[in-house]
This record gives C-alpha cells, sequence and structure tokens, in this order.
C-alpha cells in the first residue's frame, strides 16, 4: 500500500511538473509574440527617428547654404556700395574740375573776345588810314600831271616822303592783321580742343551716371533677393516651427505609439541608461549653434556694416533660441523613449532583434524549490522581455 501510495504521489507530481511545463511553455509562446511584435515596433520607431534625424540634418544644411548665400550677398552688397561711393566721388571731382575749367574758359574766353574787338577796331582804322592814303597818293599824282614845270621841279621832294611814311605804316598794319589772324586761329585752335575736351568730360560724366544707374540698379535688385532668400528662411523657420509643434502634439496623444505597446508597457518597470545616439543627436543639434556662432565671429571680423550685422546677429539669435528649444525637446523624447520598459535598447547602435531560447526544465523534480525558481523565471520573463537576472 505504501509502495502503492508513494506511486500515485509521483505521479500527481509528474503530472504537476507536466502542467507547469505546459504553462512556462504557453507563457514562452506569448513572451515570443510580443519579442517579435516589440521588435517590430521598434524597428518601426527606429526608422521614424532616423527620418526625423535625416530631416533635421538636412534643415541644418538648407539653413547653412542660405547663410553662407546671406553671406556673400551681403558681401556684394558691400562691394556694390564701396564702388557707388567711389563713382559718386570721381563724379564730384569731375563735376568740380568741370565748372573750374568752364569757368576758366570763360574769363578766356572774354579776354580774347575783348582782344578780337580791338584786334579789329585796329585792323579797321588801319584800312581806313590806308584807303586815306592811296587817296592821298592818287590825288597828288593828278596834281602833279597838271601843274607846270616849275611846280614840278618843287613837289618831287615832298611827294616821295609821304609814299614812304604812308606804306611803312600800311606795311605795319598788315603785318599786324597777319599777327592778329594767327592769334585768331590759334585761338580758335585752342576753343575747339576745350570744347571737345568738354564734350569729352560730359561724355565721361553720361557714362558714370549710367554706370552709377546699373550699379543703383543691380544693388536693388540684390536687396530683393536679400529680401527673398529672408523670406524663404522665415518660412523655413516656420514650417520647422510648426512641424515641431505637430510633433510635441502628436507625441503628447500618443500618436507615434500603437495602443499595443501602450497597453503592454503600463505591465513594466522604469528602466534607465546613456546612449551613444542620445549623445549624438545633442552634438548634433549643439554643432548648429557652433556654426552660428562661427558665422557671426567671420562675420563681426570682415568689418560688415553695423545695420546688417545687427539684422544678421539678432536672426542668428533667435535661430540659436529655436536650436535651443530643438534641444531641449529631443531630449524629452529621448528621455520618454528611456523611461518606455524595454525601448531603450532601440537607442544603442548595436541593436539587433534577439528571439528569446526556451528555459531548460528543471532535473530535480522531487525537490519543492525548483517550482520556485521556475515561477521566479516567470516572473523575469514578464518584466524583462525575456532578460535574465
Amino acid at each position: 500500500m505504501s509502495f502503492d501510495g508513494e506511486l500515485a504521489t509521483l505521479r500527481q507530481q509528474v503530472e504537476n511538473f507536466q502542467n507547469l511545463n505546459a504553462l512556462v511553455r504557453e507563457q514562452l509562446e506569448r513572451t515570443n509574440k510580443e519579442n517579435s511584435t516589440l521588435a517590430d515596433d521598434n524597428n518601426f520607431l527606429r526608422k521614424k527617428n532616423y527620418s526625423l534625424q535625416q530631416e533635421i540634418i538636412s534643415n541644418h544644411n538648407a539653413y547653412t547654404r542660405i547663410e553662407s548665400e546671406l553671406y556673400q550677398q551681403g558681401q556684394e552688397a558691400e562691394e556694390l556700395k564701396k564702388k557707388k561711393e567711389n563713382f559718386l566721388k570721381n563724379k564730384e571731382e569731375v563735376e568740380r574740375k568741370l565748372r573750374e575749367e568752364t569757368e576758366f574758359f570763360e574769363k578766356d574766353q572774354l579776354e580774347w573776345q575783348k582782344r578780337e574787338s580791338e584786334l579789329t577796331n585796329q585792323i579797321k582804322a588801319l584800312q581806313e588810314s590806308a584807303n586815306a592814303l592811296r587817296q592821298q597818293n592818287d590825288a597828288s599824282k593828278k596834281r602833279n600831271g597838271s601843274t607846270s614845270s616849275s611846280n614840278d621841279e618843287d613837289s618831287p621832294p615832298s611827294s616821295p616822303t609821304t609814299p614812304t611814311g604812308s606804306a611803312s605804316s600800311y606795311y605795319t598794319a598788315v603785318r599786324e592783321v597777319k599777327v592778329a589772324k594767327k592769334t585768331i586761329k590759334e585761338l580758335e585752335r585752342r576753343v575747339n580742343e576745350l570744347v571737345t575736351e568738354v564734350e569729352n568730360v560730359e561724355r565721361m560724366h553720361v557714362n558714370s551716371m549710367n554706370l552709377n544707374k546699373e550699379h543703383v540698379t543691380r544693388i536693388h535688385y540684390l536687396e530683393n533677393e536679400l529680401g527673398q532668400v529672408k523670406h524663404i528662411n522665415q518660412t523655413l523657420m516656420e514650417d520647422s516651427e510648426r512641424y515641431r509643434q505637430l510633433l510635441h502634439e502628436k507625441t503628447m496623444k500618443g500618436e507615434f505609439v500603437l495602443d499595443n505597446i501602450m497597453q503592454r508597457n503600463a505591465k513594466h518597470t522604469y528602466i534607465a541608461g546613456n546612449f551613444t545616439n542620445k549623445d549624438d543627436a545633442i552634438v548634433n543639434i549643439k554643432s548648429m549653434a557652433i556654426d552660428l556662432e562661427a558665422e557671426l565671429n567671420r562675420a563681426t571680423h570682415k568689418g560688415c556694416d553695423n545695420k546688417i550685422i545687427e539684422k544678421l546677429q539678432d536672426e542668428i539669435k533667435a535661430l540659436k533660441d529655436s536650436n535651443k528649444s530643438m534641444s531641449l525637446y529631443i531630449n524629452k523624447i529621448l528621455n520618454r523613449i528611456m523611461e518606455a520598459q524595454g525601448f531603450e535598447e532601440i537607442l544603442s547602435k548595436d541593436w539587433t532583434a534577439k528571439k528569446e531560447t526556451s528555459l531548460p526544465l528543471p532535473t530535480n523534480s522531487l525537490s519543492p524549490e525548483p517550482v520556485k525558481k521556475k515561477t521566479g523565471r516567470r516572473k523575469t520573463f514578464s518584466f524583462g522581455y525575456g532578460r535574465r537576472t
């Protein structure tokens, strides 16, 4: 009877162990299914996180490109302003020289006109005196032909003296007339040269005015383009802000996490750790602020215009504030991912989906302690996703 009782007891224990084994296998199957589901969810979240990081990098690259374009356009605008100032100075100098030369030319012209009028009056007086002398010579010749021989003997001494004096004065007048004509021709040539020079100066002035207008048009075009680039930058910042708000709203509502994941996360305890991708993301966000500081230092060392520097400093300050808020928000997201049970492993670089192996059955079936170990293993599976402690 005692042997039958022991045999029945052993059979009862074997049945209990078989039932326990079946329960453990069912728990293992459920755990494997949960692990596969969580692995799929983790892959989805990793892809989502990677896409967000790529979008942040692309936005940062676009911002850097726009900043470089703004800097180049600012340099071009400064160069054009300097050229404009130089052209204005040259224009003022040319206008001043033109006024001085015009005044000098007008004074010289007035003097030569006076000289010309004086010489013309002298020429007229000499011509009148020459005509008078010619008439006197003709009258004296007629008188010499009609008078007597006695008068002929008395008149020759006086007649040669008069023509010789009048001839010398006539030749002197002709010589002065020739000199006056040469002087007038020289003055006309000088006047023509001055007129040509004035025309050249006016032509240069017109060319400088046209070039100045072209530079002004170019400056207006660059200012319009700069305004368009700033508008595009503002639009990108507004889109980024709206995207951040949308991401915050969806994260707060839980739309990025599946319902079954949220239900399963309620069963697990808090696990926290430090991961490399978190540091990489923070360094990537902080590098934007470093690049902005470098751009600011480079802009200040280049000696840009004060107004442009102030505007760029305000824009950079606003962007640094937005980057700071974005980095804080990303840190909050990463902390929430780490707080979720089992989700901290997706941030590590060497993370791979693991498959749980079946637990071996206890060898000693008679002692009651293996049952406690099994239950302890079951609790470990339920709390740690198959991670053995």
